[in-house]
């Protein structure tokens, strides 16, 4: 008696500390059997609550009752061991995580004749492993979208390198017929200047309007030169001001059809009531530049 009372204490010591009751359920009686500890472990008090399968059953979450009781038809049916993991809503709201292990004890008939095992209190391995989880799916989130920031990072690069190429490429090509016009207009200058008799100062205004013309060319792609290179590392700035938008557009075609050498023109049409606009002239001066020369580039004819 001493030996079974010492092996029944440690019994319940090692439930005790495996946060672990036991449990029994006679078939032919359908009468259950729960240890003090299941009590504990369940946060129930054993003298108002009866054990019983159905009585459990109402203990367990909503979405897990259908899987137990499927589960525990089964192992009687199939006389078939089982584990499964489950849950008990607590009066505070929060769920309970369940780790019950059944097993069968079959009679001389070969039939089921008693369920027996235990049931585990593993929220606290649940909890570790939903928080592993969580943060192994936001760490991969992250990942993807760091390796997608780094694909479209890489993209913009390529792409800049290629647009820097073709720019250069262009601009080279675009820098050689300003400076052929200024070199022709100035030997030009000199032939007329070495001819010993007095030239008519037209002759020197059409001169010296081609060479003017070709300077401001080439000023225009000084300004694309130096706008790619801001853009490509991100410090262009707006520095916005009042300025009048009717009398700076008037200026800006005054300019351009000034330097035109076969009568084309730019028009300049308003309509309604002009006022005061926030803009930053240079980049306003840039921008309608390269759209004007373009248009005056690839119209054709007049």
């Amino acid at each position: 008696e001493v030996r079974m009372q010492n092996i029944t204490a440690k019994l319940i010591q090692a439930q005790q500390l495996a946060r672990m009751g036991s449990w029994e359920l006679d078939i032919a009686s359908n009468q259950m059997f729960w240890s003090k500890e299941l009590f504990d472990v369940l946060q129930l008090d054993p003298e108002k609550f009866i054990p019983s399968h159905e009585n459990y059953i109402n203990l367990l979450h909503p979405d897990d009752k259908q899987i137990i009781n499927d589960v525990f038809n089964n192992a009687i049916k199939d006389k078939k061991d089982y584990v499964l993991i489950q849950r008990r809503i607590l009066d505070n709201g929060e769920n309970l995580y369940l780790e019950c292990r059944g097993q069968i004890d079959l009679g001389k008939d070969g039939e089921v004749r008693r369920l027996y095992g235990v049931l585990m209190d593993v929220s606290d391995k649940v909890i570790a492993q939903q928080v592993k989880e969580d943060f192994t799916k936001e760490l991969e989130v992250k990942v993807k979208v760091r390796t997608k920031e780094l694909e479209e990072s890489l993209a913009r690069e390529k792409e800049s390198g290629k647009l820097k190429s073709s720019f250069v490429a262009v601009a080279s090509h675009q820098f050689r017929t300003p400076l052929a016009v200024i070199q022709s207009n100035a030997e030009l200058l000199e032939m007329l200047n070495n001819m010993g008799v007095k030239q008519e100062p037209e002759k020197y205004a059409k001169v010296t309007s081609r060479i003017t013309a070709a300077i401001a060319k080439m000023t225009n792609l000084m300004d694309d030169v130096l706008t790619l290179g801001k853009l490509t590392s991100g410090s262009v700035r707006c520095t916005p001001e009042d300025i009048d938008l009717v009398d700076f557009c008037e200026k800006m075609a005054e300019e351009f059809n000034s330097i035109q050498q076969d009568g084309r023109v730019l028009d300049f049409v308003t309509d309604g009531e002009a006022y005061k606009m926030q803009l930053d002239p240079k980049l306003l001066n840039h921008s309608l530049s390269n759209l004007i020369s373009n248009a005056f580039k690839y119209s054709k004819e007049k």
